[in-house]
């Protein structure tokens, strides 16, 4: 059931018209403007529609495993809320040498070639242009040395 919102809107001539906009969440928005009694309605009509947004993105990974240089890597970040299609890209920082992020899906993935530890913060924006981002370390090891009979 939608809950009508009363908003009052002046015309050029200053003569008070009233509007009531009907909102449907997560949908579009209609509105309706009538005169008040007595006053003409203007020779004009405007349409306007809105996008409501869902709760906005929230990147829930806070912590990566470690990566083994010369070894494939994946690792998932996960984010709940936010209006699909979702983008992601490295705000600041770098990603280890090898690794890159899937900008529709989250994913660091490669294989990293060098041993060291890396500081970098992913953003998530969704179809509404909203964001989140988080700041995030990935170490990188180096390989075990082999085993010597």
């Amino acid at each position: 059931m939608a809950i009508p919102i009363a908003v009052e809107i002046l015309a050029a001539s200053g003569a008070p018209l009233s509007a009531v906009q009907h909102e449907r969440p997560r949908c579009y928005a209609a509105y309706e403007l009538t005169a008040n009694p007595g006053m003409p309605l203007p020779n004009w009509q405007h349409t306007d529609q809105k996008r409501f947004s869902g709760p906005r993105p929230l990147i829930s990974t806070t912590s990566l495993p470690v990566a083994i240089a010369n070894t494939s890597y994946s690792a998932a970040i996960t984010v709940t809320g936010g209006d699909a299609p979702l983008r992601w890209d490295v705000a600041s920082g770098h990603l280890p040498v090898g690794l890159g992020l899937g900008s529709r899906t989250g994913v660091i993935s490669g294989m990293p070639s060098i041993a060291g530890t890396s500081s970098f913060t992913v953003r998530v924006t969704d179809a509404n242009s909203q964001t989140a981002s988080q700041a995030l370390l990935l170490t990188v090891d180096s390989p075990p040395l082999p085993a010597t009979p």
